[in-house]
């Protein structure tokens, strides 16, 4: 236990001290290929921090075995329902704690929406039958394109 907790502890100081270059690269990125910055972290960052999940899945639909792959799909749902919900609950305490008042934007709607469907997913099941990619594997895809259309199209904010 408490090994667990300055792992904990050591892992919370990296991401303080990592969080705000990383926020600036993503800004000056976008900045130089003229694109919103939502998009370059909606697409670049979880790519580069979920490469692993990526490979591992991969690997695990290599071997098929039923159990192996059940078990991949379950970790990146589960961590996508994760990253998705904790997002949301701090960008919520950050509105309430400071005293902000929000407009939902298409990113709240979408980030409701993934959260909800793989919530969903991740919970009422523990071995997951193909058709659930189906469902999950179109979302990604399918919230860029929400929040293009709601943003750019309607001018929504």
């Amino acid at each position: 236990m408490f090994t667990a907790i300055i792992l904990l502890i050591v892992g919370i100081f990296m991401l303080i001290v990592l969080a705000e270059p990383l926020v600036e690269s993503v800004r000056r990125f976008s900045e130089s290929v003229n694109i919103e910055p939502f998009y370059v972290s909606f697409i670049l960052v979880p790519l580069a921090t979920n490469a692993r999940t990526a490979i591992a899945a991969i690997r695990a639909a290599n071997q098929k075995r039923h159990k192996t792959t059940s078990l991949t799909f379950s970790e990146i749902y589960h961590k996508v329902f994760l990253n998705n919900i904790l997002g949301f609950c701090v960008l919520v305490s950050v509105i309430y704690f400071r005293g902000f008042t929000c407009h939902f934007s298409a990113e709240i709607v979408v980030v409701v929406f993934v959260c909800i469907i793989m919530g969903l997913l991740a919970s009422l099941k523990s071995k997951f039958p193909d058709w659930t990619l189906l469902i999950a594997f179109p979302l990604y895809p399918l919230s860029m394109v929400v929040v293009y259309f709601v943003n750019d199209a309607f001018q929504f904010s």
